[in-house]
C-alpha cells in the first residue's frame, strides 16, 4: 500500500496565473520530494493567501458553497514526480494586499498545508480577481492531474 504524503515531503509552486471573465486561475504543480511515492487526496480547505500569510478568501467561509471535504479521489506521486490543479478565484472585494499572492491546500490526514507561491518569472500581478458584487468571494480548486 502507498504511504499517504506528508506536507513536509512536498513543495509547491504556481506556476502561471491567467484571467478569465472576472476570475483569476493559478496553474498550481505540486512536487514530491520524499524518495518513496505516496499519495495526496483533495484538499480540505485551499486559501488565496498574501505574501505575509493573510488569508485573502477561505474556501470554508465562501457563501453558497460547502466547506471542503476530504474524500475525493487520492492521487499517487512518485518519488520525485510531480501533480498539478487549477485553482480558480473570484470576486475578491477586500483591500488589495501587496504581492507575491499564493494559494495554500490544506491536506487531508495526516494534515499539513502546503503553500503554492509564484515561481520564477511568474507574476501575481493580475492574481487578485475583480469585485464583482455582494455575493462574496469564490474559490475552487479543479481536482488533480498527472
Amino acid at each position: 500500500m502507498t504511504p499517504t504524503c506528508r506536507a513536509r515531503d512536498l513543495s509547491a509552486r504556481i506556476l502561471a496565473w491567467d484571467g478569465a471573465a472576472g476570475s483569476r486561475i493559478a496553474a498550481v504543480e505540486v512536487q514530491n520530494k520524499a524518495a518513496v511515492a505516496c499519495t495526496v487526496g483533495e484538499p480540505t480547505a485551499i486559501h488565496l493567501i498574501a505574501a505575509d500569510g493573510t488569508v485573502l478568501i477561505d474556501s470554508s467561509k465562501v457563501s453558497g458553497l460547502p466547506p471542503a471535504t476530504p474524500g475525493g479521489p487520492a492521487v499517487t506521486v512518485p518519488a520525485g514526480g510531480s501533480i498539478e490543479t487549477d485553482v480558480r478565484v473570484a470576486n475578491y472585494c477586500g483591500d488589495v494586499p501587496s504581492g507575491p499572492i499564493g494559494v495554500s491546500l490544506s491536506l487531508p490526514e495526516p494534515r499539513g498545508t502546503v503553500v503554492a507561491m509564484p515561481g520564477s518569472g511568474v507574476s501575481s500581478a493580475d492574481a487578485i480577481p475583480p469585485c464583482n458584487g455582494p455575493i462574496g468571494p469564490d474559490i475552487e480548486m479543479n481536482g488533480w492531474r498527472q
